[in-house]
């Protein structure tokens, strides 16, 4: 169970990975998570969930190294994965497709903006309304929703959904504004 090629190892490989994703240490995050990949295929299959949470991973260190191709191709595998294995109203499928449309948006390419918007658009009607208003996951789609107003020239629109935003995530941090105040 706890052998080299188990789904501990998988598993705590992926989370190494994660933390130094997270630390902005791509050097050191993606050998984990190249070995998360190949472990989770031997162990769990290529067409697991767990599977699609390596992917998932691995999409997120592409794009912060600008390897928005690669970043897509694994972010369009996650997804796939998600919608035959937990289905397309899942949450966790909802918020890989929040993922792809992210890196659509990103990737500034006029020709996978309207993906983009369809994605973020599917998320907004069918996730955002089940979600409580102030949870993370609601502001982390407003705030792409922003982006991509931004990205299609709708600077008020972007404004007003980010002052929305703002109280929603200073509701989530009050400690970040015990913090400010006890700083000033």
């Amino acid at each position: 169970i706890f052998g080299e090629h188990s789904v501990y190892v998988s598993s705590e490989t992926l989370r190494l990975g994660a933390a130094w994703l997270r630390k902005g240490d791509l050097e050191q995050a993606g050998p984990h998570l190249q070995q998360a990949l190949a472990l989770t295929g031997q162990v769990m299959g290529k067409d697991s969930y767990s599977y699609s949470l390596v992917l998932a991973s691995l999409a997120q260190w592409a794009l912060a190294g600008g390897q928005l191709t690669q970043a897509q191709q694994w972010a369009e595998q996650a997804l796939d994965i998600r919608v035959r294995i937990i289905g397309s109203d899942n949450p966790d499928t909802f918020d890989a497709r929040l993922e792809l449309a992210a890196i659509l948006l990103a990737g500034g390419d006029p020709g996978q903006q309207a993906r983009a918007q369809a994605l973020l658009e599917q998320v907004q009607q069918q996730w955002l309304p089940v979600l409580q208003a102030r949870s993370s996951n609601s502001v982390r789609i407003r705030l792409l929703s922003a982006e991509w107003q931004l990205a299609q020239g709708q600077l008020d629109a972007a404004q007003q959904t980010l002052a929305a935003c703002a109280a929603d995530a200073q509701a989530l941090t009050p400690h970040l504004s015990l913090q400010h105040q006890a700083l000033q």
